[in-house]
């Protein structure tokens, strides 16, 4: 089995669910369900929780009608009762735990027990180090059956991820399509959902991708869109082009989006500006929720030059008291890391390492780490044009950030591959994407779009991976 490892540092992690209205309730005698009146309640947490080493207290008050007392088993078969629901618990094992709490009540006869679902405290050690894992020998096609081409050719959004209905928005050639299956594995049918339209800021290409929805279920998904320049072209024969950054807003579950008039940033130079390469303006973007959804952040390339590499920048929007974005007004990083409503150049957050342009990032925030994880290119555009025939530091790489805005952690790179198709017959991978597929987000699939050579032209493919600990 072929693995890649990447160390990741992972910060405290403390999740509580209380998962007492479902139906799996955990099977006891003498349960009275028409009874069950169990509130869990979680007091507060120590503030030196956990103590360096992964131990800390956490307290609990649970309260249930007609009982006298209460137990606590815990998922090491350890019990504890309490006559009055309160519970002072103190962890002492090091490391990465996963506590399961049932929460029993009692009443006077202890012949009716009423129980409570289980409570899953995730408790990590801040010094842990992980792993995150990807296994290539299962790496599979993802719609390879469907007809298309050369995609997914930025990022990727996930409108429906669930048992036998998986729904995901990309893009291929120059246009936005919705796919539609089964699973992962078995996707079935295809349809268009967006198309270049002429005189507009998306005349050459609409790409939607990375998606976000409120509270209604409105998805608002950021589409990287294109003019293109005539007489120029990029390596790999793609076509010039300036690019900006769009929104296409869904009503109807992700069948059909309307398309922002005007682009969502607004880039800093013109078209008509020349900066001497052909590619120019602000593209391939990723949106996600801030860690409390009070904002939402929007991170995207910075193709304009003009003093600069082509690596990566980001600007935030307000989330209104309704739960919408406020996407009428952006902010912007400036110099310093405040945000400001002045209209500037924001600061690139994520530096290509030596020759290299930091490229096609894909930000979520994971609840698994408490932390952003952003995966991205590095096109090294030196080791390319010094001859070397096959890459050493290009690829796709992996950083983390604890705010989403500074992202200091070194990079560890998943897949060693030229970032870009530098000619008609150069291999590449680009373009991934993160998918959880469990609750706690410590697994999934890597996304991402690949090809010995554009002739062939890319598509996407799935590689498993899980975070686990060292």
């Amino acid at each position: 089995m072929k693995k890649l490892i990447l160390l990741i540092f992972i910060p405290l992690v403390f999740a509580c669910s209380d998962d007492s209205n479902n139906s799996n309730t955990i099977p006891t005698d003498n349960v009275t369900p028409s009874n069950l009146n169990l509130e869990i309640i979680i007091e507060g947490v120590s503030e030196d929780f956990p103590n360096g080493d992964g131990s800390g207290e956490v307290i609990f008050n649970s309260t249930a009608d007609n009982t006298d007392y209460f137990e606590y088993r815990l998922g090491n078969g350890e019990v504890i009762t309490s006559e009055n629901g309160y519970l002072e618990y103190t962890f002492s094992e090091q490391g990465t735990t996963t506590k399961s709490i049932y929460v029993y009540a009692f009443n006077e006869n202890g012949n009716n027990t009423f129980v409570n679902e289980i409570i899953t405290i995730y408790v990590e050690d801040p010094n842990q180090l992980f792993s995150l894992e990807l296994d290539f020998t299962d790496e599979f096609p993802v719609g390879h059956n469907l007809g298309l081409n050369y995609f997914n050719d930025v990022t990727v959004g996930v409108i429906n991820y669930e048992e036998n209905d998986v729904k995901l928005l990309l893009t291929s050639g120059v246009s936005s399509f919705v796919l539609e299956g089964g699973s992962l594995e078995n996707l079935t049918s295809v349809s268009q959902v967006a198309v270049p339209i002429s005189d507009t800021y998306y005349s050459d290409y609409v790409g939607l991708g990375q998606l976000i929805k409120d509270d209604n279920g409105t998805i608002y998904s950021v589409f990287h869109s294109e003019r293109h320049y005539s007489s120029d072209q990029c390596p790999g024969a793609i076509p010039g082009f300036y690019a900006s950054i769009g929104l296409g807003i869904s009503f109807d579950s992700g069948q059909s989006y309307e398309l922002s008039s005007s682009p969502l940033v607004q880039n800093y130079y013109s078209i008509d500006n020349d900066n001497g390469y052909c590619d120019n303006g602000l593209g391939e973007p990723s949106i996600t929720y801030s860690k409390d959804s009070s904002e939402v952040f929007l991170y995207y390339v910075d193709h304009q030059r003009m003093g600069r590499g082509v690596n990566i920048s980001m600007s935030k929007y307000d989330v209104n008291s309704d739960h919408t974005p406020d996407f009428e007004n952006p902010y912007y990083l400036d110099a310093n890391n405040n945000f400001t409503n002045e209209h500037i150049r924001s600061k690139e957050i994520v530096v290509g390492i030596g020759n290299s342009d930091a490229i096609f990032p894909h930000v979520t925030y994971n609840s698994f780490s408490d932390t952003y994880i952003m995966v991205y290119s590095e096109n090294n555009w030196g080791e390319y044009l010094s001859g070397a025939s096959d890459p050493n530091m290009s690829g796709i790489y992996v950083r983390q950030s604890s705010d989403g805005i500074n992202w200091d952690t070194p990079p560890a790179k998943l897949i060693t591959d030229w970032s870009i198709p530098w000619s008609n017959d150069s291999p590449f991978s680009w373009h991934p994407n993160l998918i959880y597929t469990n609750e706690i987000q410590s697994e999934g699939y890597l996304l991402y779009s690949k090809a010995d050579n554009l002739q062939q032209g890319h598509k996407m493919w799935a590689v498993k991976f899980n975070i686990v600990s060292n």
